[in-house]
C-alpha cells in the first residue's frame, strides 16, 4: 500500500486469509462520513456501513471479496442544488490478484473486477467506499425539480 491511508481504511493482511475466508463487518464513524462526504462532493452521509467477506482462490494467488454497502446520503439536486437524501444498498465483487511483471492476465471471471494486489494488505474500507461513489445516483433530483420548473414552466429558451 502507500503511504497515505484513504478516508475509511480498513487494511487486512492478506497472510490471515484461507480459502474459507473471513468477514467483516466495518461501519464508519462521523469524522471518516464527512472526510467521505468531501471526497464525492456530498452535502454529507448520515450513515455508512459494509458486510465484506474475503477468501483465497486460486490456490492463494488471488483474493476474492464479496461485500455489500448500505449507506444514507444527502447529494445536491442536479437542477436546484438542495437537498436530496438517498439510500444506497449495493452488493459487489472484486478480485485481487498480485500481478507478476510482463506476464499477461487471463481472467475466467465474468462479474469481478480485477484489482491488482500492491502489498500485503487488502484495504477492505476502501473498497466499501469506492463502491458507495459508483452506487451513487449520478443526477439526483429532488422531487418536482425539472429544467422547465426553473423558468416558470412554460417559456422557450431564447
Amino acid at each position: 500500500m502507500t503511504g497515505i491511508r484513504p478516508e475509511f481504511s480498513r487494511p487486512v493482511a492478506v497472510d490471515r486469509i484461507d480459502r474459507r475466508g473471513l468477514i467483516r463487518e466495518i461501519e464508519a464513524d462521523a469524522a471518516e462520513r464527512a472526510a467521505l462526504a468531501r471526497r464525492f462532493d456530498l452535502i454529507s452521509i448520515e450513515s455508512f456501513r459494509a458486510t465484506v467477506r474475503v477468501r483465497a482462490v486460486e490456490g492463494g494467488a488471488a483474493f476474492r471479496l464479496d461485500g455489500h454497502v448500505d449507506a444514507e446520503v444527502t447529494q445536491r439536486c442536479v437542477v436546484t442544488l438542495g437537498p436530496v437524501p438517498e439510500t444506497v444498498s449495493s452488493d459487489f465483487v472484486l478480485l485481487f490478484r498480485r500481478e507478476e511483471p510482463g506476464a499477461e492476465v487471463e481472467v475466467d471471471f465474468e462479474d469481478e473486477i480485477v484489482e491488482p494486489l500492491e502489498g500485503d494488505e487488502i484495504d477492505i474500507g476502501e473498497a466499501a467506499a469506492q463502491e458507495l461513489a459508483v452506487a451513487l445516483d449520478p443526477y439526483p433530483r429532488a422531487p418536482g425539480a425539472s429544467l422547465e420548473s426553473l423558468d416558470g414552466g412554460g417559456g422557450e429558451a431564447a
